[in-house]
């Protein structure tokens, strides 16, 4: 069955609400980071952990950025978004309920 123009356009732009609110939540996560990071040292996180706290979340971003545009080929946009979104849940899940300072990097590295 012959997709419409007008459900295309209704796709292409769930779509597109779709990745601007993922880029969204990036934005939000670093700029909540930074606002608790007096909070979180008070919890007595030394100096180089709360740059682990920072840049964790940036090198596993980075780290997989390519390989993750590599699995869009093979695995599909729509399936690869989803297990995207699914570990940032489990990751701030994890980074919400950190007991230690290895829980809330490795939960900001996921």
């Amino acid at each position: 069955m012959p997709t419409t123009h007008a459900a295309a356009v209704r796709h292409t732009g769930v779509l597109l609400a779709s990745v601007a609110l993922a880029q969204m939540l990036i934005g939000i996560d670093y700029n909540i980071v930074f606002v608790a990071l007096p909070q979180i040292q008070q919890l007595g996180f030394s100096d180089a952990a709360l740059q682990w706290v920072i840049s964790s979340y940036a090198i596993g971003f980075g780290g997989f950025l390519l390989l993750g545009g590599r699995l869009v080929d093979y695995l599909g946009r729509r399936r690869m978004f989803l297990t995207g979104a699914s570990l940032y849940a489990v990751g701030s899940v994890i980074g919400g309920l950190a007991a230690n300072e290895a829980m809330l990097i490795g939960g900001r590295a996921i």
